[in-house]
């Protein structure tokens, strides 16, 4: 059976009908809207993984100690599994604090900056 939401967001004009005739119905279109903000987000994160040469690097390695490559990892996302929502998160966090740790003045000790 066809995936409405991620056809939806995939399709701009698909989307727009769709979101018109929910307004026709008087019915919410939380669905559709959502999709595309989670498509975009794994479209992106997927492809920055896919970029990762070689495709057979580790790139996560679980608490566990289950490892994933970047060719692994760029499936689970586009897929959408909790391992590729997770790392999709962590990276965005790690992000988020390195970026705010650099406005503060503190400059990384890892030698890329």
């Amino acid at each position: 059976m066809p995936d409405i939401t991620r056809a939806a967001a995939q399709s701009p004009s698909l989307r727009q009908f769709l979101t018109g005739l929910s307004e026709l119905l008087s019915i919410q279109a939380t669905a559709i809207v959502e999709s595309v903000a989670r498509s975009i987000s794994q479209e992106v994160f997927a492809r920055l993984v896919s970029e990762v040469v070689p495709a057979d690097t580790v790139v996560l390695r679980t608490a566990n100690g289950k490892s994933f490559t970047a060719a692994e990892l760029r499936q689970h996302i586009e897929s959408g599994t909790d391992i590729g929502r997770q790392y999709s998160s962590d990276v965005l966090r790690v992000a988020r604090d390195f970026l705010k740790s650099m406005a503060r003045g503190n400059r990384p000790e890892t030698g890329f900056l």
